[in-house]
């Protein structure tokens, strides 16, 4: 789906108040995260969005994420709500999502999955990893793995590759993870990624992505997410690494230099958007 300017400055606005909702029960309760990604690229190099960008991307470690899991079963008000591992719906992502319960964002191969489909912003949460370079290169596979299996429940996500040999391995992924139950593999995934924080190391990653792309395949530094500054994205402040230079160049290179026009889109394919009515008028109507 392809929207005009104003669809989507409409959108990113919508996400800006998921964002500051957030991040005032962040302060609240004295939780760590920073802005990171896209994110963190559009408050460096654009002061707030990138202009074609159409998602928010935040990063937690692994502790305060799991505080915010459950500060939200009781503080979020009726139109918020959080969707994490575990939380008892068809939810398969691995990471965390905040979503905007009077909004819909109804991407088109998971539209019949039961769960909320509001408007969001991703929260990652971010894992301690050893230091060792292949045991560092196992574990982040493995993790990988996992979410990959946890993900292939979800029978839609295994059709929609155009290559036949990928779509023959999701659908034998498929019919692993039906073997295992939902619960224990959600709870498996969760001891593995955390399996290192408990030790001393010296870096981290987020490694229950659904991607194992250059940009998230990243090993961070610790203090990314401890040594924090302030800084402007759109009409607010938030935290950033105070490094947030050499955290951008792991992450992209030269991070200053803009894409070709082709590749300045966003690159998620939903069906149906709407910032002013709830996704159950769409479910209702089984768009």
């Amino acid at each position: 789906m392809t929207y005009t300017k104003e669809q989507l400055r409409e959108i990113q606005l919508k996400e800006l108040e998921l964002l500051k909702y957030f991040d005032a029960l962040c302060q609240k309760h004295h939780l760590k995260y920073v802005l990171f990604y896209g994110t963190l690229l559009g408050a460096v190099r654009h002061q707030g969005f990138i202009p074609w960008d159409d998602d928010i991307d935040v990063c937690m470690p692994r502790e305060d994420y799991n505080k915010l899991i459950e500060i939200a079963k009781s503080e979020l008000d009726k139109n918020h709500t959080l969707q994490y591992s575990g939380e008892g719906t068809e939810y398969f992502c691995s990471y965390a999502k905040l979503r905007d319960e009077n909004t819909t964002y109804l991407e088109t191969l998971i539209k019949e999955v039961d769960m909320s489909h509001g408007l969001f912003i991703d929260i990652f949460p971010v894992d301690n990893i050893p230091d060792s370079k292949i045991l560092r290169k196992i574990h982040c596979y493995r993790t990988y793995f996992l979410v990959s299996l946890r993900m292939a429940r979800v029978k839609s996500l295994c059709t929609a590759s155009p290559s036949w040999k990928v779509r023959a391995v999701k659908h034998c992924l498929h019919m692993l993870s039906m073997l295992i139950p939902k619960k224990a593999l959600e709870k498996h995934i969760n001891r593995v990624a955390s399996k290192y924080n408990s030790k001393q190391t010296k870096q981290c990653t987020v490694a229950v992505v659904n991607s194992i792309s250059e940009s998230y395949n990243i090993f961070l530094r610790k203090e990314y997410f401890t040594d924090t500054i302030p800084m402007r994205f759109e009409d607010a402040l938030f935290p950033v690494p105070k490094d947030y230079d050499e955290a951008l160049t792991r992450c992209y290179g030269n991070y200053m230099e803009l894409p070709p026009e082709d590749k300045r889109v966003a690159n998620h394919n939903t069906q149906v958007i709407d910032v002013n009515n709830s996704y159950l008028k769409y479910k209702k109507q089984k768009i």
